[in-house]
């Protein structure tokens, strides 16, 4: 969200976070929570009206007042979890438990799919160090990118070789190409889903990158062991702005993905532009 920001830890099974508003020239925390299980992700609404938090169980933070609303998930767990386009309901997904509907005013469950795992050879985690093997068929998509596409035909990529020590495998934010981060890390190539087509190298990177993300919109990002963030344009391969060091463990962006957050220490964090590097804000507190 282009004006709150959520910040949290997650440590065994219990999790503490504060809402903070942000400024031009300071920030205020709003609201603070703990929860008692540990919260992997949360996602904003579009209308940033709630916060999706994502656990062993599943709730909504309301901005406004701050008030845990859990769902009833009905002691499934779920591993990914969104809020529709749609803007009155939610779902939450895994491969055990399904697709699963929920209302945003009351948290109560409307409907529970099963998921076409049949169709699915081999889903693609959104892990740096995950690697296919040479005669694995792949679905393009990740866990979350392939449920955000539910109702579309998987799209396989079959007997498509790539080497053993393949860095990485991301979908670009529309599922029309694949990026293959290469085992040095330092080039990335692009391949047409649909007719095969190969861009090698599609972009050659400053440094080596430890995981490539496709964040949404046309947005590429690349990120260094150093946590040096390099941003580019998922159809041309161009550059974007300019480089920008962090301490980020998680990377978070504004629904626009125009801007995005990042830890800069142990008790700080910063907001940047994408478009040019500049800082928008950096938060430091007095702990």
């Amino acid at each position: 969200n282009s004006s709150l920001a959520l910040i949290w830890q997650s440590q065994n099974n219990s999790s503490q976070g504060s809402l903070i508003r942000l400024a031009a020239d300071n920030a205020q925390i709003l609201h603070s929570f703990q929860a008692n299980d540990a919260v992997s992700h949360a996602r904003f609404a579009a209308d940033g009206q709630q916060i999706l938090l994502l656990g062993r169980q599943i709730r909504l933070l309301d901005t406004a007042s701050g008030r845990l609303l859990s769902l009833d998930t009905r002691g499934n767990s779920y591993e990914w979890g969104d809020f529709n386009a749609d803007g009155q309901t939610l779902v939450a997904a895994s491969g055990w438990n399904g697709l699963a509907t929920f209302r945003r005013n009351n948290g109560r469950q409307i409907s529970v799919e099963s998921l076409p795992l049949n169709q699915i050879t081999a889903a693609l985690l959104p892990n740096p160090q995950a690697s296919p093997g040479r005669d694995r068929q792949l679905t393009v998509r990740n866990k979350q990118s392939y449920l955000q596409n539910l109702g579309t035909n998987p799209l396989l990529i079959s007997e498509s070789v790539f080497p053993t020590d393949t860095r990485q495998l991301t979908p670009d934010a529309d599922g029309t190409h694949l990026l293959v981060l290469a085992a040095d890390g330092q080039s990335i190539e692009r391949i047409n889903i649909e007719t095969r087509q190969r861009q090698a190298p599609f972009i050659r990177l400053p440094e080596s990158a430890e995981y490539i993300r496709t964040p949404g919109g046309k947005l590429l990002m690349a990120v260094s062991p150093q946590k040096t963030i390099y941003f580019f344009d998922s159809d041309s391969g161009a550059p974007i702005g300019k480089p920008v060091a962090t301490q980020a463990r998680a990377i978070n962006f504004n629904t626009d993905h125009s801007r995005f957050l990042a830890r800069t220490g142990s008790h700080s964090f910063g907001i940047w532009n994408v478009s040019d590097g500049s800082i928008v804000h950096d938060y430091r507190s007095e702990q």
